[in-house]
């Protein structure tokens, strides 16, 4: 069950992962590198802090696991949101899907 508990939990902190890291690009991309140094020093610093409190407290593994699912979490919110503020609105689009099954021949 730990395993278990520990793979969904890491498998949601890759995805989280995945789009903080986007976010982070592409405020390199866009020469705004101050959100990006916000990001990492805000979210990991705070992350370390409140895994170091867990664990004085007597959490274990998964509560860290858990954290970090979190804490990535919340950086990918904060940064796609701040693109979408600052940057450019970020709109999902139709995507004409007939078109791969040709490019799948």
């Amino acid at each position: 069950p730990v395993a278990r508990q520990l793979f969904v939990l890491f498998t949601g902190a890759l995805v989280a992962r995945g789009l903080g890291m986007w976010a982070r690009s592409v405020f390199v991309a866009l020469e705004a590198s101050q959100y990006h140094l916000r990001q990492v020093s805000l979210f990991r610093t705070g992350e370390v802090l409140v895994a170091v409190g867990a664990l004085s407290m007597g959490g274990g593994v998964i509560s860290v696991a858990a954290i970090h699912l979190i804490s990535w979490a919340l950086e990918a919110i904060v940064g796609i949101t701040t693109i979408h503020r600052h940057f450019a609105p970020l709109t999902a689009k139709s995507r004409d899907w007939s078109r791969l099954g040709k490019v799948a021949r």
